[in-house]
């Protein structure tokens, strides 16, 4: 089995990995008591994993083909080109994204940012509304290590994440996860 076959392999088993975790802390926690929250929390999840790792493919002349073969692989409950393509009212399929140059992936990953703000507040709302706060923060924390995880083995599915590929991750994670971490604690402090 080759190296690249391999990271998309541990790609994926990272990926399943959060899925596992998250049912099993709902079980623990009951916190996400309807069927359509975890449907919701999931799908959101998977939009965002997506869109960041089509940053990843968006930077410079970094290989895009591994980070796009991971997001087109892990739309369980949420599909990032749908979604977009729906947001821009076009019909919008992997095959075409697949097929920007960077250049325009670059724009269009514009366009993906501004829609995963309001998907990473739906999400994180989610969290705030159903689990006590020291939980939720280490829980988000272990799912943001794992999409650190996931994006360098899509990386190294076309042969590794380079430093500006790396801060793209960090930077995307920063902004949709970790900056929330104070408007989560607001809601769980409103919430007792």
């Amino acid at each position: 089995m080759s190296r690249e076959t391999e990271a998309f392999q541990r790609a994926i088993e990272a990926y399943n990995d959060v899925y596992e975790e998250l049912e099993a802390y709902d079980s623990v926690i009951g916190g996400l008591k309807e069927e359509e929250d975890y449907a919701m929390a999931r799908g959101a999840f998977d939009l965002l994993l997506q869109g960041i790792l089509l940053n990843v493919a968006a930077v410079g002349d970094a290989p895009m083909a591994g980070p796009l073969a991971v997001a087109q692989h892990i739309t369980s409950l949420g599909d990032i080109a749908a979604y977009m393509g729906e947001r821009m009212n076009v019909e919008l399929s992997w095959e075409e994204i697949d097929s920007m140059g960077h250049s325009r992936m670059s724009q269009f990953v514009d366009l993906v940012n501004d829609e995963l703000d309001s998907i990473a507040d739906a999400f994180l709302y989610l969290f705030a509304e159903n689990f006590s706060h020291d939980s939720n923060i280490g829980f988000l924390k272990r799912m943001c290590d794992k999409i650190i995880d996931i994006c360098i083995e899509a990386g190294k599915v076309s042969g590794g994440v380079n430093e500006d590929q790396a801060d793209v991750i960090d930077e995307r994670l920063e902004t949709l996860v970790v900056d929330r971490f104070p408007i989560l604690e607001k809601v769980v402090e409103n919430s007792k």
